[in-house]
């Protein structure tokens, strides 16, 4: 990572305790003084299932908050939520991203997602720029 030009790292978990445990320790390798990359944010992937019949009923299947709970305590922003929808595996079934498909959620959580990171890379080199400045 060093051999990089980096901005920032991205960290994806998904809200399991057990996957927090995980991210962690990634979350400490960034911060590491050897490597010493900044985390831009917290994803949450399959934060929750929308059944394709009942598009605005959300079950938190692997529970809920969890990113959004680590994330407040890194003192980072949970950038977006993930969710899972059947179309995920049917698009993969046929060879096409479900991100072609605009009527779903997942499409308008990715896309959301891309944009809070667009702004999290310009919020961060906005700071970096200003430092020195007087």
């Amino acid at each position: 990572m060093q051999s990089f030009p980096l901005t920032g790292a991205i960290v994806v978990s998904t809200p399991q305790s057990v996957a927090i445990a995980d991210v962690r320790k990634a979350a400490d390798m960034f911060h590491n003084d050897q490597i010493n990359i900044p985390l831009l944010g917290l994803v949450e992937n399959m934060s929750f299932f929308i059944p394709p019949d009942m598009p605005d009923k959300k079950y938190y299947v692997f529970g809920e908050s969890g990113c959004r709970k680590f994330a407040d305590e890194l003192g980072i922003p949970l950038l977006g939520q993930i969710p899972i929808t059947s179309g995920i595996s049917d698009s993969g079934d046929r060879g096409t991203p479900v991100v072609l498909d605009d009527s779903s959620p997942v499409t308008k959580a990715f896309r959301t997602l891309a944009e809070t990171v667009a702004r999290q890379v310009a919020i961060h080199n906005a700071a970096k720029a200003n430092v020195g400045v007087n």
